[in-house]
């Protein structure tokens, strides 16, 4: 968003179009409304993972395997130590995967 509104302040200064000018400002809206609901989807993914990683350590805590596998340990670390205990990062630093340049149906 601020480097969308860079660019704006930019098209402004350098007298562009008025017809681009706004519909870059609408763009730049829709593109502010969308972080709050990004957010809200992320903090409920969030809380998803650590009831499922939650529910994985009570029903599977004999399984080693489980316990120990890649997609297991990437959990704990962005749950805590103890997602039962509700151990939780700040959302805010929750890493961002960047998939700008996958295609669709591409694993990441």
């Amino acid at each position: 968003v601020l480097e969308n509104e860079a660019k704006l302040q930019q098209m402004k200064d350098e007298n562009k179009d008025p017809y681009d000018i706004k519909k870059f400002q609408e763009v730049l809206g829709e593109s502010e409304m969308m972080i709050p609901d990004s957010i809200s989807r992320r903090d409920k993914t969030l809380e998803d993972l650590r009831e499922y990683v939650a529910l994985l350590r009570k029903d599977e805590a004999d399984n080693a395997e489980l316990m120990e596998c890649e997609w297991m340990v990437e959990a704990n670390k962005i749950c805590g130590e103890d997602s039962s205990e509700a151990t939780k990062e700040d959302p805010a630093e929750i890493a961002v995967t960047v998939v700008d340049g996958l295609a669709e149906g591409e694993a990441f």
